[in-house]
């Protein structure tokens, strides 16, 4: 449950560096198309600069073996949130994804790191991201 909090410009980042909780005037994010208040499952895959980056950091077998695993987990994870009729939007890795839970509770996440991915929004509390080895059990823990 959330508590009421006062405006504040330090922002806390969970453990994984990608989300940051933050009060703001919800009026300027109303056309905000990285903006999500309603329960989603955001698909994210990479940017061209950090496609790049990775190449540069792997060796090319390492690399190759690498994007095709993570294309075809991403794939799966699309069949099964598409068997279920999932509300989806998909995102290339770049700036700032926000969600406001029913609470008034606002997180930003940066997926500028995110290689490939799914993000899930509950629209209850802080959004996940899923693990889209096993994303039916990933989408049924956290959804529900």
């Amino acid at each position: 449950m959330f508590a009421a909090c006062q405006h504040s410009e330090k922002q806390q980042q969970n453990s994984n560096n990608h989300f940051n909780k933050s009060i703001h005037d919800t009026t300027s994010f109303q056309a905000d198309s990285d903006f999500f208040d309603k329960p989603i499952a955001i698909i994210v895959s990479p940017s061209e600069r950090l496609m790049t980056e990775k190449q540069k950091e792997l060796d090319t077998a390492t690399y190759n073996t690498s994007v095709d695993d993570d294309v075809w987990y991403q794939s799966e994870a699309g069949r099964y949130l598409d068997s279920i009729k999932a509300p989806q939007a998909s995102r290339e890795s770049e700036g700032v994804l926000r969600f406001k839970t029913t609470t008034g509770a606002v997180y930003a996440m940066r997926i500028d790191t995110l290689f490939f991915g799914v993000i899930l929004f509950n629209g209850k509390n802080k959004p996940i991201s899923a693990d889209v080895t096993d994303m039916g059990s990933a989408y049924s823990r956290y959804m529900k």
